[in-house]
């Protein structure tokens, strides 16, 4: 996994890469063909994690620590589909 921690948006949107809003960007480039997790540390003993699935086109999110969702495990767990314009995605 490539790590790119000083990319400014400015660079991000010159290269045609998507940004979100007028925070810090940092660009991720995971190995292709290979599924891995980025760990995320956030506040209060809360951690983030992202898992990039390749060929599944979506990445898997899900918050760890205590939150309101507790019914739902040690965290909220979201499936993201990535967009690919070759296919129907309705």
């Amino acid at each position: 996994m490539e790590f790119f921690p000083n990319v400014t948006k400015d660079d991000l949107k010159k290269a045609g890469i998507p940004t979100f809003n007028n925070e810090e960007h940092y660009l991720i480039k995971p190995q292709p063909k290979k599924e891995q997790t980025i760990v995320i540390e956030l506040e209060n003993n809360k951690y983030m994690t992202v898992c990039v699935m390749p060929g599944a086109d979506c990445v898997d999110v899900k918050v760890h620590g205590e939150h309101a969702h507790s019914d739902l495990g040690e965290g909220l767990h979201t499936f993201f589909r990535i967009k690919n314009e070759n296919k129907d995605n309705s």
